[in-house]
């Protein structure tokens, strides 16, 4: 099996209703400085869909074998012992659209920075993918939760996205032609 990446994303972006992030184009690099989810006051309130895509160049005709999307991010923890953030979304883009299963942790954010590790080197997210897919408009988009209910202050800090791409390439050769003479 072979493997292209961990890249890191090319574009980013957001979309979509809810807590905003400021400069999103901070998760291009693992520098440290993140982009941020404001949750104030705003119990139980999720952040707008934070989007990175990404520019591969998987070889055509390889068959995907799998995808890990890696999340550098933490959490307040302003009122919760394991975390106010959580995952509330995490899938991946397909031609700039959400496509097969979420991979959302269900737990909550370190306080520290620290990877998430999404997918693996056997998990196509639910779905299909080609080369041409993944050398396409392809993609992460992720959605931070404050969890806390009460009225306290929550932020979510992402800092970088990155994607490694698991592939085989097609055997080659295919068969020869043989000619009889009889």
């Amino acid at each position: 099996m072979s493997s292209s990446g961990p890249l890191a994303p090319t574009s980013t972006g957001q979309t979509g209703s809810g807590v905003a992030w400021d400069s999103p184009h901070f998760i291009l690099a693992d520098d440290g400085t993140p982009c941020e989810a404001d949750f104030v006051l705003s119990g139980d309130a999720n952040s707008t869909q934070l989007e990175s895509g990404f520019t591969f160049a998987i070889p055509a005709g390889a068959i995907v074998q799998g995808i890990v999307l890696e999340i550098r991010r933490k959490g307040s923890d302003v009122a919760m012992a394991g975390g106010d953030i959580w995952d509330s979304l995490v899938k991946l883009l397909k031609s700039g659209a959400a496509v097969g299963s979420s991979k959302a942790s269900w737990s909550p954010w370190p306080t520290s920075f620290a990877y998430a590790t999404y997918g693996s080197s056997s998990d196509l997210w639910g779905t299909t993918w080609t080369a041409a897919e993944i050398n396409g408009s392809f993609g992460a988009r992720q959605i931070a939760q404050n969890i806390y209910t009460d009225s306290n202050d929550a932020q979510a800090y992402v800092d970088h996205h990155r994607i490694t791409v698991y592939y085989s390439e097609p055997s080659g050769g295919g068969m020869a032609s043989m000619t009889g003479v009889g």
